[in-house]
């Protein structure tokens, strides 16, 4: 899972970090609510500590829950019953007392994780319609029942503009929230993602530059183009192509290992 843990500590959010890591999770630390809520939209699970300055904790609870349903576990310094209610009437899904035991924390974020998972029965949001479709949980993207073989990076790269659609995302903004860069402004990563995305989409007109700015993701339904087919059914690590004898608005985008 993606972890955003927002945690103004920094020698125990190193130490969490490093732990979570070791579980096979990915963790992106934040010290500021501010940070926090330019980068909730990136995580499966949200390990916010109430007392983050820059945001009061209570209303950025409320700020995250709703624009989304990303799972949130509150982190209390202060022990009290009234804090945790208040956490949980915000929108948090659980709450957990600091300090905290690691295999308790690793426990409930495996708990509020499956809890979303089974509120999603059909594929977690975001969704682009019926045609295509992400579930950020198992970090998997199809058009129509065709397993797209994306990059982590292009993974996130589609689900934050589609998570925007019919809005121009900033290129800052992209690598801020897919690279964790928000120093290199120049950089070609960008165009070079979004060229590979078009690509195995087959749609390469879903994503259009906004030349200055960034891009924006609209979902049209058009047949892929055939050279797209290529790209996007190559399994990873297997050099030769294999070519769907489907036709049609659903032709077969990716294919299901």
């Amino acid at each position: 899972m993606r972890i955003l843990l927002a945690d103004s500590d920094v020698t125990l959010a190193d130490c969490v970090s490093n732990g979570l890591r070791r579980q096979g999770h990915e963790v992106h630390h934040v010290a500021t609510g501010n940070e926090a809520l330019r980068a909730y939209q990136q995580a499966d699970v949200i390990l916010l500590d109430l007392m983050i300055p820059g945001l009061n904790g209570l209303q950025l609870c409320r700020d995250i829950r709703g624009a989304s349903d990303v799972p949130v576990v509150a982190l209390s310094g202060d022990h009290a019953e009234t804090t945790r209610v208040l956490a949980l009437r915000a929108g948090a899904d659980d709450c957990l007392d600091k300090p905290y035991g690691f295999r308790e924390l690793v426990a409930r974020v495996e708990a509020v994780a499956r809890r979303a998972r089974t509120a999603w029965p059909d594929t977690s949001p975001p969704l682009a319609g019926d045609l295509l479709r992400i579930d950020p949980v198992i970090r998997e993207a199809r058009i129509g029942d065709r397993r797209l073989y994306l990059t982590e990076k292009e993974f996130g790269l589609l689900r934050l503009l589609v998570a925007r659609a019919d809005t121009v995302v900033p290129r800052e903004e992209i690598m801020a929230r897919v690279w964790g860069d928000t120093w290199n402004k120049r950089s070609r990563t960008v165009d070079t993602h979004v060229s590979s995305l078009r690509r195995k989409l087959g749609h390469e007109e879903w994503i259009t530059t906004v030349r200055g700015v960034g891009f924006r993701f609209t979902l049209r339904r058009q047949p892929p183009s055939a050279g797209a087919l290529e790209q996007a059914t190559r399994h990873p690590g297997d050099h030769r192509t294999r070519r769907s004898r489907a036709t049609g608005p659903l032709t077969a985008i990716g294919r299901t290992a």
